[in-house]
């Protein structure tokens, strides 16, 4: 879960919702066949009672934990509005049964599922990366909820038949709604009277709505679940726009498919920095690093840094992606950037029979960086390659504000300088 604070209410919530939820499944089925002979359904109906006062005693002091602390995602209600639902727990924690006997005054302990209802709402809100699955799972639950109240309904409204048990009546009472509420009725049981005609036409119009919005919560499930696939299928869409307008090379068409295709696969096609630019500063530093962090510790050179540089780095750092025989740095050209390889294998090549190969770990670039001097070797992408670039005025700054790492880098690069004199 994602607020580990709020372990223990969720615990309790959770058993609250299975209360509320035998209660929502026994007091109709108790109004059409007697149960009473049944002594273990009463006894948890009995347990589920006590539950539902504790549970009042439970919100009560939750609302004043709430007024002395500072919960994170769990705002203080002002009174007016924290007054309506603890009366839903003092309504339906009545115990209507001793009150006025085995009868419909029983239904009003039902209204506990409307705070059910709002604690599932405020845990698809929470549980974030959940949401879109918590959301079909709920849905299913009041599916079930439901077809069992009209399945009861429908008992009501007809003649059960006394030859045959209460499980076998209420199966066919069962049978008949969710037939109905799928499609229009096999036919084998028909409604007879005025009353199950209405009856039956409602339960059709319900399963049509029901059903419907079911169809559509799977599809933008299916749609939200990956962003790389959703960004892959908006860029084919305008590929495919743009190849109606304009002709391309097959050659061309075909490596600019697999690049689509390498962004899928690698979840590296939606841009990270659209989500981070919308969160204020403090917690848009906070993501970058812990986005990066892990990558850039895992840099041989950068391992005993400390939090101060990670945090000043991570934040510089540039995502890009290079394709197989892309062309990342050219000999003579200035030396304004200096590269990390996230993963991927790259050549630098300084002469026909002086080549090096860098891969996941490595960086370059930083010779032209320390001596200011035009790139003196090509580097080019073996495959595809996820690298993030550290542009010179950061460079610079690292230098100046963190000698030791500083120290390192110049190290390796003279190194290097050993094979080649920069880049």
């Amino acid at each position: 879960m994602l607020y580990k604070e709020h372990k223990y209410y969720y615990t309790w919530s959770l058993f609250v919702a299975l209360s509320a939820s035998f209660t929502g499944i026994y007091i109709p089925l108790n109004l059409i066949f007697d149960l009473s002979e049944y002594t273990w359904l009463n006894n948890i109906y009995s347990l589920v009672a006590i539950v539902f006062v504790v549970d009042v005693f439970v919100d009560f002091f939750r609302y004043r934990q709430l007024q002395q602390e500072d919960i994170p995602f769990e705002p203080l209600l002002p009174i007016k509005q924290y007054i309506p639902w603890i009366l839903v727990d003092i309504v339906a924690a009545i115990p209507y049964v001793w009150l006025f006997g085995a009868g419909p005054f029983q239904l009003i302990k039902l209204i506990k599922l409307i705070k059910i209802g709002r604690f599932m709402h405020k845990l698809t809100l929470r549980e974030v990366k959940l949401s879109q699955i918590l959301s079909i799972v709920f849905f299913f639950f009041w599916l079930i909820h439901i077809a069992h109240w009209l399945s009861c309904g429908w008992l009501a409204i007809i003649k059960l038949d006394d030859g045959l048990d209460i499980a076998t009546n209420y199966i066919r009472g069962l049978y008949w709604v969710i037939t109905t509420l799928t499609t229009v009725g096999y036919g084998d049981i028909l409604p007879q009277t005025n009353s199950q005609m209405v009856y039956a036409m409602f339960i059709q119009l319900l399963g049509f709505s029901a059903f419907g919005y079911l169809i559509g919560n799977v599809v933008s499930l299916l749609s939200k679940k990956d962003p790389a696939t959703t960004q892959y299928l908006e860029n084919m869409e305008n590929f495919s726009a743009a190849l109606r307008s304009r002709d391309l090379n097959p050659e061309l068409q075909k490596r600019i498919l697999n690049y689509y295709n390498y962004l899928r696969i690698e979840k590296v096609g939606y841009d990270e920095s659209a989500f981070l630019s919308g969160l204020p500063t403090t917690l848009k530093v906070e993501a970058e690093l812990d986005l990066k962090k892990k990558f850039i510790i895992g840099i041989p050179i950068f391992k005993n840094a400390g939090i101060d540089f990670v945090t000043q780095i991570a934040i510089k750092l540039e995502l890009l992606v290079a394709t197989p025989g892309e062309v990342l740095i050219k000999k003579g050209e200035p030396g304004n950037e200096m590269y990390f390889i996230i993963s991927g294998t790259l050549e630098v090549e300084r002469g026909e029979n002086d080549i090096l190969t860098f891969s996941e770990g490595d960086f370059f670039g930083e010779i032209s960086l320390f001596s200011n001097k035009p790139r003196s070797a090509n580097v080019r992408a073996k495959t595809y390659c996820n690298l993030y670039k550290l542009e010179r005025s950061t460079f610079e700054t690292i230098i100046s504000d963190f000698p030791l790492v500083a120290e390192q880098i110049k190290e390796k690069a003279q190194s290097r300088g050993l094979v080649f004199d920069s880049y």
